[in-house]
C-alpha cells in the first residue's frame, strides 16, 4: 500500500490545488471527484475503494 500511496498522494493534492484555483461549479468537481476515482481503480485495482 505504501508503494501506491507515493505516486498517488501528489497527484490528488495536485487535483484538489486545481479544483480550488479553477473553483467554477460543483460540475467541474464532481466530475474531477470521479475521475479521479476512476484513475485509482485503473491504476491500483478495485481493492482500494472497498469492494472485492
Amino acid at each position: 500500500m505504501a508503494i501506491v500511496s507515493e505516486p498517488v498522494r501528489p497527484l490528488i493534492g495536485n487535483i484538489l490545488r486545481y479544483i480550488q484555483r479553477e473553483r467554477k461549479t460543483r460540475a467541474l468537481f464532481s466530475f474531477s471527484l470521479f475521475h479521479l476515482l476512476s484513475l485509482c481503480q485503473e491504476f491500483v485495482g478495485e481493492s482500494v475503494v472497498g469492494f472485492p
